[in-house]
C-alpha cells in the first residue's frame, strides 16, 4: 500500500474524528481554491491542539492527539511557495499532519507523490512511487536552501513531461 494511499485513509479518519466545528473550518476553502496554496495554508491557522484525536490508538483516544502546525511555521511555507514555486506549475493538496506539520500532495496519472513538511527544522520528506512500476524514491530537501526548492520544482516539471 503506497504512503498517499496510507495518508489519504487517515485523512479520512482524521475529518471523521473532527468535530463538525472543525472540519467546517477545514472546509472553508471554497471547491474552486481548494488548490489556492495561500488560503488553504490559512485556514490550517484554525487547528487547535488536539484537532486528530481519534486517529490514534483506541486506548489513547481523548488524550488530545494531533499538534496543530504554527502561525509562524504557516506563514513562512506561504512565503516560500511565493519565493520559489512557479505559478504554472500543477499546485499541490495541502493537508496537516498530527505532528503538527503540512504534506503537500501531487498526482499525475503515473505518480503519486508528496512531500511531508517539518514546520519547525524547515525539511521536508519527499515520496514518489510510480504506480506503473511500483517503484519508490525518497529523498530529504532543506526546504530553508534554495536548492531544496531547485530540486522540488524540477522533480514536478519531471513528472509532468512524463506524462505529456
Amino acid at each position: 500500500m503506497g504512503v498517499t494511499t496510507e495518508f489519504a485513509r487517515d485523512n479520512t479518519r482524521i475529518c471523521e474524528s473532527m468535530t463538525s466545528s472543525e472540519t467546517a473550518k477545514l472546509a472553508a476553502v471554497p471547491p474552486d481554491d481548494e488548490l489556492d496554496i495561500n488560503r488553504r495554508l490559512d485556514s490550517l491557522k484554525d487547528l487547535e491542539d488536539g484537532w486528530a484525536d481519534g486517529i490514534q490508538h483506541p486506548s489513547n483516544f481523548g488524550n488530545g492527539f494531533g499538534t496543530a502546525p504554527s502561525h509562524e511555521g504557516l506563514e513562512w511555507l506561504k512565503r516560500q511557495f511565493a519565493t520559489h514555486y512557479p505559478s504554472g506549475l500543477n499546485r499541490p493538496r495541502l493537508y496537516p499532519t498530527p505532528e503538527g506539520g503540512v504534506q503537500a500532495e501531487w498526482f499525475t496519472e503515473s505518480h503519486d507523490a508528496d512531500l511531508d513538511i517539518n514546520l519547525e527544522n524547515r525539511v521536508g520528506e519527499w515520496h514518489n512511487l510510480n504506480l506503473d512500476t511500483n517503484a519508490a524514491y525518497e529523498k530529504t530537501l532543506d526546504l530553508s536552501d534554495p536548492d531544496g526548492w531547485a530540486w522540488l520544482v524540477s522533480e514536478l516539471h519531471q513528472l509532468t513531461a512524463r506524462e505529456s
